[in-house]
């Protein structure tokens, strides 16, 4: 019988002239997601500072609920090939639940907008804080909270994606050498 010698894949790294692996591309893209998901979710900002100088400087920290999205769009592109009917039609379900809370903030802000007074729209188109009919004016409150609403649609769209690995059998042991 021959000997089985487990090594230590505490740290295990693949070689970086291995083979192309769609597994570790898909494992890496979730990886990015769960870190980005796993902060607080919050808007994007400036934060400004004062230097040695007394000079002030702004750095841009960003929307921590986009770069969730978008990392679990980069999910979805690097799984193209593997949806199946089952994540297709569930991803459908929640693509349609998105578009209609969009459409239901947008409306919101279109009855807001068509509320207020022709002085005080007219001072807001001055501003560049108007609004257009059909889309969002980001500064407003109903873009922030559809961006909220996001946040838990792309969530339950991860975990799809996760249950989608697993039908794939992506947690397949990898084996190595010692």
């Amino acid at each position: 019988m021959e000997e089985i010698e487990i090594g230590d894949v505490e740290n295990y790294m693949p070689q970086k002239d291995s083979a192309f692996s769609h597994q570790v591309l898909v494992m890496s893209s979730m990886k990015r997601a769960l870190e980005t998901g796993s902060k607080e979710m919050r808007p994007g900002y400036y934060q400004v500072k004062q230097d040695k100088s007394g000079g002030m400087t702004k750095t841009w920290i960003e929307d921590t609920r986009k770069s969730f999205v978008e990392s679990v769009e980069t999910i979805l592109m690097t799984m193209a090939c593997d949806i199946d009917e089952t994540a297709e039609k569930e991803l459908n379900e929640l693509y349609d639940e998105l578009k209609t809370k969009k459409e239901h903030y947008i409306n919101l802000e279109q009855t807001e907008w068509e509320q207020l007074n022709q002085v005080i729209k007219g001072n807001l188109q001055s501003a560049g804080k108007g609004t257009i009919k059909g889309s969002f004016n980001i500064e407003k409150r109903f873009y922030q909270m559809y961006l909220d609403e996001q946040v838990e649609i792309y969530r339950q769209i991860f975990m799809l994606l996760t249950k989608l690995t697993s039908r794939l059998d992506f947690y397949i042991s990898e084996t190595f050498e010692a």
